[in-house]
């Protein structure tokens, strides 16, 4: 049995920036609507450090890889081949045709690293994001209000005026185009079988519209609880006023990930067994990793497409399928780091652990 590296070196991984959640999102204060918890809050900064030191890790491989002469890197380029499906000619190079998902898989990290140092100048200040805990921060509603100031848009017609319903309220003269289109969506099949639901955000002072056939579940709804019965375990939402990200409450418990960190996923006894799945030891800061790529670049599914959410998944994807799917750098920033500083030295790009 090899020596462990992470018997040796263990304070080596989880060196932390003093980078926080509130550094990087507007946060509910509690006890509001979408407001974390305290041990909530806890968690998320440990999964925040965790996803630094994955990112962190990830460039430091890629800025060594050499495309003329990928032996020279042989952990890193039996990642790259897994997870991404870079080809490799016979005189060990970089195949020409491959070059290109090389940069995007750089540049994915590149631009995960910005956010992280709040070096992104569309996600700070004035523009940055929200992180919500639960899908309550939206209200289903029918009335309407003002996006700049949050306030009751008044119906002058009853006397005295109450709020408007977006049923039944007329498109205003020279209403601008956001209006025009949400009234006229929620106006479509009402009374009987309305076509689209409104969910407002007293937080970013917006509404989200959804089709009838995907309006939430729970009493009250839920976004965390959508109508196909699915688990959700956090969404990005990047076309509101402001973007945000919401982690569910699945999240925490033991249906996501099954370690809290980094440093509980390494010292378990599976992660020095060979024979081990790679998402049985998996760190639940990979939710956060997920999310923020599609912060970053977009949640458009030609962007950021959500092919596969397991190991099993992301190995099987054809490589411009991986190279847009958010857990394919999950699941490879994690086995990369395992390589090099999990017990016993096995191997995990084939998503089990071998010797």
């Amino acid at each position: 049995m090899r020596l462990s590296t992470f018997l040796v070196f263990p304070a080596l991984f989880w060196a932390s920036n003093g980078q926080n959640i509130n550094q990087l999102f507007h946060t509910v204060p509690i006890p509001g609507a979408g407001s974390c918890s305290g041990a909530q809050s806890l968690a998320l900064n440990s999964w925040l450090t965790d996803t630094l030191t994955l990112v962190n890790a990830a460039m430091d491989d890629l800025k060594t890889f050499d495309m003329g002469n990928v032996d020279a890197t042989p952990r890193l380029t039996r990642n790259l081949i897994a997870w991404f499906k870079v080809r490799v000619t016979k005189g060990r190079r970089v195949n020409e045709g491959d070059t290109g998902k090389i940069t995007t898989i750089s540049n994915t990290f590149a631009a995960l690293a910005d956010f992280l140092a709040e070096q992104n100048p569309n996600l700070v200040g004035e523009s940055m994001p929200w992180l919500f805990c639960g899908g309550g921060w939206q209200v289903e509603t029918d009335l309407l209000y003002e996006e700049d100031t949050g306030n009751p848009i008044l119906d002058d017609s009853v006397n005295p005026p109450v709020q408007a319903n977006m049923r039944t309220f007329p498109i205003p003269p020279g209403a601008d185009d956001s209006i025009t289109s949400l009234l006229s969506k929620m106006q479509q099949g009402w009374p009987a079988n309305p076509a689209y639901y409104a969910y407002w955000s007293s937080d970013i002072r917006d509404y989200m519209i959804v089709p009838a056939a995907k309006r939430y579940n729970g009493n009250p709804r839920d976004f965390c609880t959508p109508p196909t019965g699915e688990i959700f375990f956090a969404f990005t939402i990047d076309d509101m006023l402001t973007d945000s990200v919401t982690i569910c409450p699945d999240s925490f418990n033991t249906l996501s990930e099954p370690f809290e960190t980094i440093q509980q996923s390494m010292a378990a006894p599976a992660a020095a067994n060979v024979g081990t799945y790679l998402n049985d030891v998996s760190p639940r800061g990979l939710t956060l990793l997920h999310e923020f790529i599609h912060l970053t670049l977009g949640t458009d599914k030609k962007k950021t497409g959500d092919s596969g959410t397991k190991p099993t998944e992301c190995l099987t994807l054809a490589g411009a399928k991986a190279v847009i799917n958010p857990d394919s750098y999950a699941f490879f920033a994690w086995s990369l780091f395992l390589e090099a500083h999990g017990p016993n030295n096995l191997q995990w790009h084939t998503g089990r652990s071998q010797d």
